[in-house]
Order: C-alpha cells, then structure tokens, then sequence
C-alpha cells in the first residue's frame, strides 16, 4: 500500500452560512455513507494485520480474523493507521456527530441536547437527503417531546433506531423506533421464515434509504448494532438450531449476579460469527452501491467507536497477542480501524499513518461534500479531506486534545481525565495527585505502564504515574513542554457574556431573518448556546439562529449559554437552567 506521510497543517476547515436563501444540494453532490461499527479494534478487522481473534475465557477456539468487504474497502481506498475515538460509545458518538471535544458538551450520558448542530443537521439544511439506522443512545427526550420523536431534532430525514427510550434485545426479536413508532418484533419474520434479527433488519432499512433516494444527495448515518453485546448467534450460524432456539436476554435484571457473557441472552462463543455478520451486511450495503451506480460519487467512511471488550485478544503475525480494551483510556481502548473509499476521488490502497481523532469526521464529510459550516461554529475537529484526495501529502494535525469523563456528568471533577498527545508522547492534565501531570513514551509503552501502578479510574482502567519527571530526557522534556501548552490552550474559561446581533426588531410575517451573538470571552470552553422563543406561534427560532415570522404580535428571542444553562435531554429532570449567562430581544412582527 501506498504511504501518506504527515507533517502538520495549522489549519482548520470552516465555512459560514449564507443567511437567506439557503439552497438544496446539487444533483451532482456527492453521496456521503457514515458505517459506524460498535465495539471493534482495529484489529478486528484483516485489512489491520491480526491473524487469529481468541476468547481470553476460552468460550471459543482461537479463530481467523477475515473481513474480506471491509478489506475491499480498504484496497479501494486509504486506510488510518493512527485512528483513534473514545474508550466507550457514547462520548465517541457526541464528539464525532459534532466535531467537538466532550468538555464543551458532554453534560449528561444519554442526555444530548437539540440544540447541539451535529452533522445530521448540516447535511439537512444543506439540501441532503438524511437517514440514521441503528443505534442512537445520544438522548432520551425531554418532558415536552417523546424520546421516540426527540431524535428528529438532530436532522434526520428518515429514522430506524435502537436505544431511542430504553434498551432491551437489540440482535434477535429486537425493538425499533421507526419514523417515531416504537415496534417490538419478536416471532418469525415472514420475509425470511425465521426469527426476527435486527442488524439484518437495520441493513435492510439502509439499503432502501439508498434505493429510494438514489436519484437525490443523500447522506447515510449506518450505526451498527454489531458487535456490541448481547452476543448472540446470527443468521448464519451452524447449526441453525442455535439460532432458531436461542433464549433472548428479556431486560437487565439478568445480568445481576451473573458472570458477564454466560447469562441467558449473552454467550460469547458467538463473537467471530457477529463479526463476519458485520463484514456481510457492510458487503450488501457496497453492493447496492455498486448497483446503483452511485459507488463513484459516493464517500464512504467506516470507522469504529472503540476498542474490542478485554475479555478477546488478537494474535499478531509475530505471535504477540493485543488485549481489547473498552473502557481504558489507552490505545486499546482508542485505537479503531478508520478506513475511506471513493473511487477516482482518493487514492487506492493507500495508508495514511498521521494522528487522527474521531473528531475530525464531520469537517472531512462536509468538505468533502461542501456542505456549509456556520462561521461561528468551533470546532476542534481539523478534516483530512485534502490528506485522502491528494491535495497534500502532510498530516492534518500534529495533536489532540481529548477530555473523557467515562459517561458521568459535568460535575464530576474527581473522576474526568484529559490529556494531550502528538503522535509518540502523551501528557494527562495535572490533578491533586500527580500536580504536573503523568508522562508517557507511546512508542516505548504503548499499554502506559511506565512507574507505580496507582489507583482505579474505572470499571476497565487501572492508571499508572508514568515517566519520572524529574529525569526526563531532552526529548522527553520538549514533549512535555509542547504538550503542556495543548492542556493550557484548553484549560476550562467560563463564558462571561453574551450578546444577540440582530439585523433589526422589526419584521413581517412570512419573514425569515438570521440572528448572530457575540460570546465572551473568545477562547470561553462551553460555546454551545441555547435559542428560544416566547411564542413560537408568532415568532420561531433554530438552533442555527434562523428566525421564522409566523404572525403578527411580539415575540421575545432568547439566547442563552451551555456553559451553566447545562441542557439535558432527559424526561426526569429539568431541561435547562434560564438563569445565568444570558440575552434577549423583542421582535416586532407586522403583516
């Protein structure tokens, strides 16, 4: 495979909206398909290089790692070799639908508020077609709209999820929130003549959102339920009774007191099957487009959303074994297989070994398919659009920030992590214990084990004091030094002020007019702001500031900041606070 060499690019890509007058995207725009695969290093895939996966429990034989259609993707296109998310689910899943480090608004798991701009709504207000199948997790509604509907306020044009409002089976006789109904199978599948299996099902849905939309630009969130647990056998299991037969996990209460993978609804001896399961679905996804005709003008990234369970080990061509690590905050933990194909667009079996962080999917996706950013939008995700056509052979950036606070709140100081690291060092943020921080050589200790093994972070993530500070070497200490201005760059600053710049009070009904706002200070963390209206009947008001005179009478339009309004999508609690940091105008509307 061809090599990209990196050097690093200053730069960040961003684009401001034209404030009226928006129009739908070309015919010609190119198509854009997100797979997001749950629960898979690296290494799970062959393109990577691992021979043989192994159960660590010893519930299945060593086995071959083979994903022949996700390999294909990467002989059509680049492969990262240096690709990393978050070590769970759904800090990666924020961070990559908003192209923003977790501090700025990981408030809440399962919380992510509707006034977050993820990519789902740029690709819709930038005239594209837009579909999410599978899994969601981000938000479980608030006490105004339905968690089955509340997804559809991050731009979505058709939805078939899982993980909308609860859990429950997700692999055989799942349940879905289709298009805002929520629909448990269970049973045969008259379309097959056995027992209902989601990630065929979501597959299915995805390839019709491309049949049916082939003719428009459309843009295609496929998140996978495999291979995550339950694990189960799939379709294709042998013999067919384990499938046909299989006791579903009814709800959680069986997992109380049960070893993890031997409860009813969990056996791990079916992971190598779920895993080529996941290589056949991608295959039938590529072969509609392929079909279709649309494989030209179609980006395709996949990507996964953290490391393997630790409880499965990979056999390397030398004989080592690399452990999955969810959970830890370590590249077994972080380290996904990221690969793009776009035939004629990006090079053909090429490798790209530059530092890449899951935040930087939504600036390459837009670029790719020059779907507008809004000016004032931050972002801290940098894309590598110009790294995978060509345009450059330099890296796209030379570090990253990441803050992960393992699915708790904002509040929860004593138990969040951040660190900076560049592509060989990695420096975590100082704290009452290790007051200059801890230092680790990646090249020399990639497992981060270097000095004392200190204390539990987590359920999966023992934390180890690292380098001795004291003794650095004069590389090692210019790392340190390099890395300690990333961490100060992005030291926590509250946001002081706000301020809403409108064109004029006045308007009139039919009227649609483009609201700004000035936040203090510049480099404040928190960004994100909070639109609302008085009386959407007269006046409304989008997350993008895009007011919509409706009628005639007053309507006052507020602003106000994340940063101690912390919105929650949650039914239970109160959605936001309205005191604090915060703005308003009278809007006057006149027929």
């Amino acid at each position: 495979m061809k090599n990209l060499s990196h050097i690093f690019i200053a730069s960040c890509f961003l684009l401001s909206f034209a404030c009226k007058g928006f129009s739908g995207a070309a015919a010609s725009a190119p198509n854009v398909v997100l797979i997001l695969i749950d629960d898979l290093s690296h290494y799970g895939v062959s393109a990577y290089g691992a021979e043989k996966l192994k159960s660590l429990e010893g519930f299945f034989e060593a086995t071959e790692v083979s994903t022949p259609n996700i390999d294909r993707l990467a002989d059509e296109g680049v492969l990262f070799e240096e690709a990393y998310a978050r070590p769970i689910c759904e800090p990666t899943r924020v961070a990559m639908m908003s192209g923003v480090n977790n501090r700025r608004n990981f408030v809440n798991a399962k919380a992510l508020h509707a006034s977050q701009i993820t990519f789902g709504d740029l690709f819709d207000r930038a005239g594209y077609r837009t579909g999410i199948f599978g899994k969601w997790k981000q938000s479980r509604g608030t006490q105004k709209i339905k968690g089955e509907n509340y997804v559809e306020a991050f731009g979505w044009d058709e939805v078939f999820c899982y993980d909308l409002k609860y859990e429950g089976p997700r692999h055989i006789d799942p349940n879905f929130v289709i298009n805002g109904e929520i629909i448990w199978y269970s049973g045969i599948n008259p379309d097959t003549g056995r027992r209902y299996y989601g990630p065929r099902m979501v597959n299915e849905a995805a390839i019709d959102f491309i049949d049916s939309n082939k003719d428009a630009p459309f843009f295609l969130y496929y998140s996978m339920l495999l291979v995550h647990d339950e694990h189960t056998p799939t379709p294709d299991t042998l013999p067919t009774t384990h499938y046909d037969t299989f006791e579903v996990m009814k709800d959680s209460t069986q997992v109380a007191g049960i070893p993890y993978g031997s409860f009813a609804g969990d056996d791990r001896r079916y992971f190598p099957d779920m895993i080529a399961y996941t290589d056949k679905m991608i295959g039938k996804l590529v072969d509609k487009l392929d079909a279709l005709g649309l494989r030209e003008n179609t980006l395709i990234l996949l990507v996964g959303d953290n490391g393997t369970k630790n409880c499965f080990s990979y056999v390397l061509p030398d004989g080592s074994e690399y452990s999955g690590g969810k959970g830890k905050l370590k590249r077994s933990g972080q380290q996904v297989p990221l690969i793009a194909s776009m035939p004629e667009q990006i090079p053909q079996g090429a490798r790209y070994d530059g530092l890449t962080d899951i935040m930087d999917i939504l600036p390459t996706i837009c670029e790719a398919a020059t779907v507008p950013i809004p000016s004032y939008y931050h972002l801290d995700g940098i894309s590598f659009w110009d790294q995978l056509n060509g345009s450059t052979s330099q890296s796209h950036r030379d570090s990253v920030y990441v803050w992960y606070n393992s699915n708790r709140g904002w509040d929860s100081s004593d138990k969040i992590l951040a660190y900076a690291r560049d592509a060989r060092y990695k420096l975590y943020a100082p704290n009452t214990r290790y007051p200059k921080g801890r230092l680790f050589d990646l090249k020399m200790d990639p497992t981060e084990i270097a000095g004392n093994k200190e204390y539990k972070f987590s359920w999966n993530d023992w934390l180890y004091a690292g380098l001795d500070l004291e003794r650095l070497t004069g590389a090692e200490q210019k790392a340190y030094d390099k890395l300690s201005k990333v961490l100060s760059t992005h030291s926590y600053k509250p946001v002081s002020s706000l301020k809403i710049e409108s064109p004029s009070g006045n308007a009139s009904v039919g009227e649609s007019l483009q609201l700004g706002y000035r936040l203090l200070p510049a480099d404040a963390t928190v960004k994100n702001v909070i639109w609302e209206s008085s009386d959407p009947q007269v006046a409304s008001i989008d997350k993008f500031g895009v007011v919509t005179c409706h009628s005639a009478g007053k309507a006052n339009i507020s602003i106000f900041s994340w940063d101690d309004a912390a919105p929650r999508s949650n039914p239970n609690v109160k959605e936001f606070s309205r005191e604090g940091v915060t703005d308003s105008i009278e809007l006057s509307i006149k027929r």
